[in-house]
């Protein structure tokens, strides 16, 4: 089967930072896609959660609006500084930053790169375009990690990203694994109500990274392929169309 290819390694593999790959900078970027011709795709993400083959993963939760701690910037800066305690080295590299309220441009910006937390909690952000209005130190903000970073289990409040083709210990053994994830094309999802669920049903993500028959409510994981679903937490045949 061929394939667009961005990034290296098997799709069933699963990476720590102890893997050979990793140590000798040869690992996929997170957030690298691969393209089946067949119209499956598959993005690398990183996740510090249990999982097993079949979960619906979901993106980190963006933290909670902050209110005014930026410092001025003008259009055309690149960078965005504001005060910001507990960050990170590149926590929200891949990310974005939404501007929610303010007299200039209410938009949003990705992020290339952010400093950590420095002399008074100062946070440095390096966005992906020049920014387009006057930011004031008032105005404020949500910062949105990246969808594909530190990946979380699926849950009913969750935004869907993808579906595990192994299994995470990542929580287990106190570190990051590695791996990629199905968005696209026919695939094996786990299902939490076997009932309800046959060829042509839509399903959406339940709880603890299973699927449920939609009720219209909830993000859509896909379409149900199989003609007699198998039993609850079996993995059954799912065509993703995971936005």
């Amino acid at each position: 089967m061929s394939e667009s290819v961005a990034g290296n390694g098997w799709l069933y593999d699963v990476y720590t930072p102890s893997s050979q790959e990793y140590l000798l900078g040869r690992l996929s970027k997170v957030g690298d896609k691969r393209v089946m011709q067949d119209g499956r795709e598959f993005v690398f993400i990183s996740m510090v959660v249990d999982c097993v083959a079949g979960d619906v993963l979901a993106a980190a939760v963006a933290p909670a609006e902050v209110a005014g701690t930026f410092t001025a910037a003008l259009v055309g800066d690149e960078k965005l500084v504001m005060v910001l305690s507990g960050v990170t080295v590149n926590q929200y590299a891949g990310g974005y930053i939404v501007i929610t309220e303010s007299s200039g441009s209410k938009t949003s910006y990705g992020i290339v790169r952010n400093s950590a937390s420095g002399t008074g909690n100062a946070v440095t952000l390096y966005l992906d375009n020049p920014i387009v209005a006057a930011v004031a130190a008032a105005d404020d903000f949500i910062l949105v990690p990246s969808r594909f970073s530190k990946v979380i289990l699926g849950t009913t409040t969750c935004s869907p990203v993808g579906v595990a083709l192994r299994a995470s210990t990542a929580a287990t053994n106190s570190t990051t694994n590695y791996m990629w994830i199905q968005t696209k094309g026919v695939g094996a999802v786990r299902v939490a109500e076997s009932d309800g669920i046959t060829i042509g049903i839509p399903v959406m993500v339940g709880a603890t990274g299973t699927v449920v028959p939609s009720t219209g409510l909830l993000p859509l994981v896909g379409t149900a392929l199989g003609a007699a679903i198998v039993s609850d937490t079996d993995s059954a045949p799912v065509y993703i169309h995971i936005a």
